[in-house]
């Protein structure tokens, strides 16, 4: 029998592997997001956050190897200082 409870539904999803809480946090508050970056990497989970930029755990989704990749926010992506600051 199916679960009926989403947050149960969302449980037993993380539990089986198939999602992590941050897969299910957005779903379950209903603003569902994409979690593939350049078509090649599946966002797993959010590391941290500093102060201008976030850092994912990424999953090459042919090589299987996982990344950590540090994103700039599109707000900041097109202020010169902000962008020197990143790199």
């Amino acid at each position: 029998q199916t679960p009926s409870d989403p947050a149960r539904i969302a449980d037993d999803l993380i539990e089986a592997g198939l999602l992590t809480k941050y897969h299910t946090e957005p779903l379950l508050a209903g603003r569902p997001q994409r979690f593939t970056l350049s078509g090649k990497y599946r966002m797993i989970d959010r590391l941290g956050a500093g102060g201008m930029a976030s850092v994912f755990l990424c999953e090459h989704k042919v090589m299987r190897r996982r990344v950590a990749v540090k994103m700039l926010p599109p707000s900041l992506a097109s202020n010169p200082s902000a962008l020197d600051r990143f790199h």
